[in-house]
């Protein structure tokens, strides 16, 4: 069995070269200091680094910056929540793009949903992670406020409450509802129903979904408008429930029996639209010849020869690039920096659930 190669060291480059290390050091790793190396040595200390397959020692180079040049990533434990979702792995797709340009690794911080949130402090206290990308999280969650005093240096993906000291990448929800309406509105639809949240505590985008709608009906005057939510359900929906598939058919249910009946249909995500035209059709309902329907959040089950329905859709991955670059930059800077936010503005997919009626 052959025995492994003994490890390349800057010393043993600096004894070849007829130099110091300090200068080795310069060259190969760009270490700060006063050294000054003529270019013929610079040439000549590269020129023996690749003959002898000189690699830079990783855990030296952190140690030094006080830096591990990885970021971890942590996904708030909810029902509907993975990994393996279409708009988690979006996300990640481009985080990962920008941590691959900047020579960083990710550490996945929770995969099963059961790690709370005391192993982001732990990592970070550890220094094993130089800061944490937040996926879906939520001012609710304290424990937020506690990691800030540790470190600064997180970034929440997808969080648009306001939130003092952290950085945040957020998607235009009062946008998406006004764009969905304004599709709709210009398509020739006039009795517009939303569907919001049933649940005692709904998610802070689910209620500012439904309070723009509410804003737009009384901008527009939309008198033949409709909105369904926990005022109006006949049946209570428990968050310990998969509510949103509950709501979906409740709302359906609901508005089969009003007189006069929408003749489009915005839900306020794409579970609730997904349950909703899967019950519609049991129900005997034709889409969209009896309501178009639009939802917001691209629906999951697209992809894998599900329903087409049209959708208003978040610009993810360059979110997730956005909020890991920024995060980066931060931590490369040797200035104080204030706390980011960017507004991500969302886009109207159009499929079969949506036509026109003009």
């Amino acid at each position: 069995m052959s025995l492994p190669q003994k490890r390349v060291t800057l010393k043993m480059i600096a004894d070849r070269a007829g130099c110091s290390v300090a200068v080795v050091s310069t060259v190969l790793n760009a270490a700060k200091g006063r050294t000054i190396v003529r270019q013929a040595l610079r040439d000549k200390v590269q020129a023996i680094a690749r003959e002898l397959d000189y690699a830079p020692n990783f855990a030296s180079r952190c140690l030094k910056a006080n830096r591990s040049r990885t970021l971890g990533i942590y996904d708030s434990p909810k029902q509907w929540h993975s990994y393996s979702n279409a708009y988690e792995m979006t996300l990640l797709s481009g985080i990962e793009r920008a941590v691959f340009e900047r020579n960083y690794d990710l550490l996945l911080l929770n995969f099963h949903q059961n790690n709370l949130p005391e192993i982001c402090e732990n990592r970070l206290k550890d220094r094993r992670i130089d800061g944490i990308l937040l996926l879906q999280c939520n001012a609710r969650q304290k424990w937020i406020r506690d990691l800030l005093k540790i470190s600064p240096n997180l970034m929440a993906i997808g969080f648009n409450e306001e939130y003092p000291d952290l950085n945040r990448v957020a998607f235009d929800n009062r946008e998406a509802v006004r764009l969905a309406v304004r599709k709709l509105l210009e398509s020739g639809h006039r009795r517009i129903a939303f569907v919001g949240s049933c649940i005692e505590h709904p998610e802070h985008d689910a209620q500012i979904r439904e309070q723009t709608f509410l804003e737009i009906i009384r901008e527009l005057n939309l008198q033949d408008s409709f909105l369904f939510n926990r005022k109006n359900c006949p049946n209570g929906i428990s968050e310990r429930e998969p509510y949103c598939q509950r709501e979906g058919q409740e709302a359906i249910r609901w508005l089969a029996m009003l007189p006069e009946k929408p003749d489009a249909i915005l839900c306020y995500n794409a579970l609730v639209g997904g349950s909703l035209y899967y019950e519609a059709l049991r129900m005997g309902c034709r889409i969209p010849e009896d309501f178009s329907l639009v939802v917001i959040d691209k629906p999951g089950l697209e992809d894998l020869g599900g329903p087409q329905i049209a959708y208003i859709d978040h610009p993810l991955e360059e979110m997730g690039y956005t909020g890991a670059s920024r995060l980066i930059d931060q931590l490369e800077s040797e200035r104080e920096f204030e706390p980011f936010f960017q507004l991500f503005s969302p886009v109207f997919i159009e499929k079969e659930t949506f036509c026109r009626r003009i």
